[in-house]
């Protein structure tokens, strides 16, 4: 069993692919419909098979080899990378991506923050979308856009999570790259200035 924690939900993995979720739905991030919540023990929340899962502060993210991706709960930021009007889900819908779906096939990982979302792609791109209050997508643009930033040699996304304003970006050849809030000099970059751009984190 594996475990995804969002703000105030929590989703449960079985080690044969199904989901079970308790906590709070009031923006639909366990997707078991609107006005649904359980508080205690966890509920199935009907999925295909999941083979990975991320929350956010309250939406969810699940990957299934054979059917897609699904996305449930808050999109006020457009953290779904899809054009749905900022509208809260309230149960999972496969997520139809404007330039190209997000598979299996073609994801090598993906990653909720807190109201951001973060998807590292086989051929090194790596497309994010939601909020970038403090530059966390490594860009300044608006929370309404899709952005890609591309390397060659990316390994794996650190440092995410459901109270996430920065992104962590572990390259193939060791080194790690850093964006986002940092008024408490919480990106080890040496100082207290937040980072719109990835900047070289030395550790």
């Amino acid at each position: 069993v594996s475990a995804a924690i969002g703000g105030q939900h929590t989703l449960l993995l079985h080690e044969y692919g199904y989901v079970l979720v308790c906590g709070s739905n009031e923006d639909g991030q366990i997707g078991l419909g609107e006005n649904v919540t359980t508080a205690n023990s966890p509920e199935w929340n009907g999925l295909v098979l999941i083979d990975s899962m991320s929350a956010g502060l309250d939406f969810s993210l699940f990957m299934s080899s054979n059917r897609g991706f699904y996305v449930t709960g808050n999109n006020a930021y457009n953290q779904f990378c899809a054009n749905i009007e900022g509208k809260s889900l309230f149960v999972p819908h496969i997520l139809t991506m404007a330039g190209g779906n997000i598979t299996t096939w073609n994801t090598k990982s993906f990653e909720a923050g807190k109201a951001s979302s973060y998807t590292l792609l086989n051929d090194g791109r790596l497309r994010m979308c939601g909020s970038n209050e403090y530059g966390q997508r490594g860009t300044d643009a608006s929370y309404d856009t899709i952005t890609t930033w591309s390397n060659d040699n990316p390994h794996r996304l650190l440092g995410v999570g459901p109270s996430s304003d920065s992104l962590f970006i572990f390259l193939a050849d060791g080194s790690l790259l850093a964006a986002g809030r940092n008024d408490n000099g919480q990106l080890g970059v040496g100082d207290k200035i937040d980072r719109n751009e990835f900047t070289s984190v030395n550790f």
